[in-house]
């Protein structure tokens, strides 16, 4: 977070227009930058117990893959397995089910979840699920 924070000083002193104490005015391509350096920060490969092949490895990834790729990394995806249960049974295709926002609201009895955080992906089954949508699953 102090390099996040010595960027955005840096900024405000060479390159951003006067404006008052208190206040700082970002350009739409840093707007985002603090949220996105705090998900780096995240990664279990940048962290301090981490081995430096496991490190440098990531560093490859993140260094080749387009930002379409990169965002699926960073943040956590929930997605609603329940809801797919509803489809047709003789539905084929790309199925492209609604993404959930990462909260503990979206854990409903009746809800069976599936969480995808960087290569691992983790499901939730509620105590409510019929056993029918389970089976569908």
């Amino acid at each position: 977070t102090a390099q996040c924070v010595n960027i955005l000083y840096a900024y405000r002193k060479y390159c951003a227009t006067a404006s008052s104490t208190g206040q700082l005015i970002l350009p739409e391509a840093l707007k985002l930058m603090p949220l996105y350096m705090l998900a780096f920060n995240k990664l279990k490969s940048l962290q301090q117990k981490c081995e430096p092949d496991a490190r440098a490895s990531l560093v490859a990834k993140i260094s080749a893959i387009p930002m379409t790729d990169l965002l699926p990394m960073l943040f956590p995806r929930l997605v609603a397995l329940h809801k797919l249960a509803d489809l047709p049974p003789d539905h084929e295709g790309d199925v492209n089910p609604d993404l959930l926002s990462c909260s503990s609201e979206a854990m409903d009895d009746d809800a069976c979840l599936l969480l995808l955080e960087e290569d691992v992906g983790y499901i939730w089954i509620g105590l409510g699920v019929y056993p029918p949508v389970l089976d569908r699953l």
